[in-house]
């Protein structure tokens, strides 16, 4: 996410903005919208606002990233092992 302001422009992770503004964020599916005395946030997700995001890992998958590039995207620093009985 982008903010700009007038000391200038920070760039935070959805992560981050949402432990920011606390539980009331259950996703990162949102719009803002000004408004003559703050911002408007309206939540479009259904989700608990943390992991892998059904929709957009299915938007990836349809743009051909495979599962370990998708899983990746999501989940950085993660190390991907195979498990085997």
């Amino acid at each position: 996410m982008e903010l700009n302001g007038t000391e200038g422009t920070s760039r935070i992770r959805g992560k981050e903005f949402r432990q920011i503004l606390g539980a009331p964020v259950r996703s990162l599916r949102f719009g803002i919208q000004k408004e003559s005395n703050g911002f408007l946030i309206k939540g479009m997700g259904s989700g608990h606002g943390v992991g892998l995001s059904q929709w957009g890992s299915f938007g990836m998958a349809k743009e051909n990233y495979n599962y370990i590039e998708i899983l990746r995207y999501y989940y950085p620093g993660t190390d991907l092992a195979r498990i085997t009985r």
